[in-house]
C-alpha cells in the first residue's frame, strides 16, 4: 500500500486533465466542515509534475478535498504520489468520477468516451469498473453525438436525460431538423404537459426527421397530390430497397423535405374540405410561407389575434377516479358545461375554426372561437369578449339552479337535524325509521358486504327501492354490524366489548367456544409444564453452583 505524506498546497496544482469541470461550492464548504470536525478520511492522489509557481504536483484524485483545504486556510494535505503518464491519470481522474452521485451527464459521457476512443479501454472493461451494463457505457459514450441546444435544453428541465439519449442516435443534420421543427420557443410555450413523454418524442422523430410514412397526415396511395405523386412506386420510399434498409415493414421517406411538404398540402386539403373559417397566431411574416401557401389554394387564413380560444369539454373518464362519488359530480359538471357549449354552437354564439399555422409553425387543428366581429388583425371590442363571457357564466349557473337548489334544500335539513331534540320525541320507533336505521347501519360495512345487499357503491338507487331491499334483510345486517364491531382488534383492550363477545357466541356458537376453550387449556398447560421445567433447571444449576463453591471455601 503506498504511503501517505504531508504535501505543501502551495506546490500543489489542479489537473487540466480533469474531466469534472463544475464544482457546487455549498458541498465544497459542507466538507471543509466535515473535515475540520473529523478530519480527512482519504487522502488525495498526486502525480509529480513540474509546473510554475514552485508547483511540483498535480491532482489526480481529490480536487474537492483540495479546495475544501484552500477554503480552510491549511497549509498541507495529505496525499499518496503515484508515477502516473497521462493516460493512466486521466483514467483515475475518469474513474473517482463516474463514482460520484451528482455527476453531470455530459462530463460522464465525454469521460467514458475518453477511456473508449483514448484510453482504448474496452466497453465491457469499463461496465466491470463502474459496475453498469454494457447498453449503458455504450449509450453514454453516444450522448457525445448531441447537439449542443438539446443540452441547454436539458440544462434548463425542459428534457431530461432520456430524452438526449433518445435523440443522440440521430445524425448532426436530422437533430438540427429536429430542434428547427419541435423545439423552437414557439413549440414549447404552446405544450399542454408538464414533460415530454418519451413516446410522443419517438413520434416526433418519426414525423418530421425520418419521414416514417406510417406518421404521415397524407394517405400515401394517393396519387393526386401536386407535389409528389403516390409513395409506393416512389424512389425515396426505403420500402423499395428491401437489402438496403431494414425498416421495410415501416417505410419512410429518404427526403425529408418532400416529406414536410407534402404534409402541408394535406393540411391544406383538409382545410378546403372542412369549408371552416381558417386562422393563424402570430404575425403575417412569421406565418408568410403557410400563408403564401394556403393562397394558392384560394384559401384566406386571417390572423387570430386576441381572440382566446375555447376549449370543448371532455367527458371525465370513470377509470381515473376512485371514489365514485367524486366522479358523479364531475361528470354532472361536464354535462353542464357540454350543454352550454353545444347550446352556444347551435346559437351561432360559437363557431369552429381551422387554424393552420402557430407562429410559423404548421398545425392544422380544429378549434372553438366566440362568433365576434373582428378587425383585420383578428382583434375583437373588449366590451364584446367580456359580455359573451358573461352570457356563458350566467347559462352555466342556470343550468346548476337546480343542483344548487336541492343542495341547499339538504343543507337545511340536516342543520334542523342538528338543532332538534330528535331522541327525545315519544312513541315507539316506527317501520320508516327502523328502515333507516337498518340502512345507516348497512352504509358502515365493509363495501364487499353491501354489494351482496344490492347496495353497490357505483350504482345510485332510490331511497324506496333500497329500503325494500333491506326490508327482508335486517337480521343480516344487524348481525353483520355486530361481526364487524366484536371481531375488531380493539376488543381486545376492552373488558365492556369482551364480555359483550363472549354473550354472543355463547349464546349462538357454544360448541365452538367449548371447543375453543378446550384447545385453550391444552396449549397453556403445556406453557405452564415448559415454564416448570425451566424453572427446576435453573434451580439445580443454582445449587449446584453454589454447592462448588462451598467446597472451594472449606478446603480453603
Amino acid at each position: 500500500m503506498a504511503q501517505t505524506k504531508e504535501i505543501k498546497l502551495t506546490e500543489i496544482a489542479t489537473s487540466p486533465l480533469n474531466p469534472r469541470k463544475t464544482f457546487d461550492e455549498v458541498a465544497i464548504k459542507e466538507l471543509a466542515q466535515s473535515i475540520e470536525q473529523n478530519g480527512l478520511i482519504q487522502a488525495i492522489t498526486l502525480r509529480k509534475k513540474k509546473g510554475e509557481n514552485g508547483e511540483k504536483y498535480e491532482i489526480v484524485c481529490g480536487e474537492c478535498r483540495y479546495r475544501a483545504h484552500v477554503l480552510l486556510g491549511r497549509e498541507t494535505i495529505e496525499a499518496v504520489v503515484k508515477d502516473l503518464d497521462d493516460k493512466q491519470a486521466f483514467a483515475c481522474m475518469v474513474i473517482e468520477n463516474l463514482h460520484r452521485k451528482d455527476i453531470d451527464p455530459m462530463e460522464e459521457a465525454s469521460a467514458l468516451k475518453y477511456l473508449y476512443s483514448e484510453a482504448k479501454v474496452p466497453v465491457k472493461e469499463i461496465a466491470k469498473m463502474l459496475g453498469k451494463s454494457g447498453s449503458f457505457v455504450t449509450n453514454r459514450i453516444q450522448l457525445n453525438n448531441i447537439v449542443s441546444d438539446f443540452v441547454e435544453l436539458m440544462r434548463d428541465g425542459t428534457l431530461n436525460l432520456n430524452h438526449l439519449l433518445e435523440i443522440s442516435k440521430l445524425t448532426h443534420d436530422q437533430q438540427r431538423v429536429l430542434m428547427e421543427s419541435c423545439f423552437q420557443p414557439a413549440n414549447i410555450e404552446r405544450w399542454t404537459f408538464k414533460t415530454l413523454k418519451l413516446e410522443m418524442l419517438k413520434e416526433w422523430i418519426d414525423e418530421h426527421v425520418m419521414g416514417t410514412l406510417s406518421a404521415a397526415r397524407f394517405d400515401f396511395a394517393d396519387d393526386t397530390f401536386s407535389t409528389c405523386k403516390a409513395c409506393k412506386d416512389c424512389k425515396f420510399n426505403t420500402a423499395r430497397y428491401p437489402n438496403r434498409f431494414k425498416d421495410t415493414d415501416n417505410p419512410r421517406c429518404m427526403k425529408v423535405e418532400l416529406f414536410r411538404a407534402k404534409n402541408q398540402e394535406a393540411v391544406l386539403r383538409q382545410a378546403k374540405e372542412l369549408g371552416l373559417p381558417m386562422v393563424y397566431i402570430g404575425t403575417p411574416d412569421e406565418n408568410k410561407g403557410i400563408v403564401a401557401a394556403a393562397q394558392e389554394m384560394l384559401l384566406y387564413p386571417q390572423p387570430r389575434g386576441t381572440r382566446e380560444y375555447l376549449v370543448e369539454p371532455v367527458a371525465p373518464s370513470e377509470d381515473s377516479f376512485t371514489d365514485p362519488e367524486r366522479y358523479k359530480k364531475r361528470l354532472a359538471n361536464y354535462e353542464r358545461v357540454r350543454g352550454v357549449f353545444d347550446e352556444n354552437i347551435e346559437a351561432g354564439l360559437v363557431i369552429k375554426v381551422f387554424e393552420i399555422a402557430y407562429k410559423g409553425i404548421l398545425t392544422g387543428e380544429v378549434k372553438y372561437l366566440y362568433n365576434l366581429q373582428a378587425d383585420d388583425n383578428g382583434n375583437v371590442a373588449e366590451e364584446d369578449d367580456l359580455q359573451v363571457h358573461k352570457l356563458s357564466q350566467i347559462k352555466m349557473e342556470l343550468r346548476s339552479i337546480d343542483e344548487q337548489k336541492q343542495v341547499e334544500r339538504v343543507e337545511r335539513q340536516r342543520a334542523f337535524m342538528e338543532s332538534t331534540p330528535y331522541s327525545q320525541r315519544e312513541g315507539k320507533i316506527d317501520t320508516t325509521e327502523e328502515g333507516v336505521f337498518i340502512a345507516l347501519l348497512a352504509s358502515r360495512l365493509p363495501a364487499d358486504f353491501r354489494k351482496t345487499l344490492g347496495m353497490d357503491a357505483d350504482t345510485e338507487i332510490g331511497t324506496e327501492t333500497l329500503l325494500s331491499k333491506l326490508a327482508d334483510k335486517k337480521e343480516v345486517v344487524i348481525r353483520e354490524y355486530m361481526r364487524m364491531l366484536l371481531s375488531d382488534k380493539s376488543v381486545g383492550y376492552s373488558s365492556t366489548f369482551a364480555s359483550l363477545l363472549d354473550l354472543v357466541l355463547q349464546n349462538s356458537n357454544k360448541d365452538d367456544v367449548a371447543a375453543i376453550d378446550r384447545q385453550l387449556t391444552a396449549d397453556y398447560e403445556a406453557k405452564c409444564r415448559a415454564y416448570e421445567t425451566r424453572i427446576a433447571e435453573l434451580e439445580t444449576a443454582l445449587a449446584e453452583k453454589n454447592g462448588t463453591q462451598t467446597k472451594e471455601e472449606n478446603v480453603a
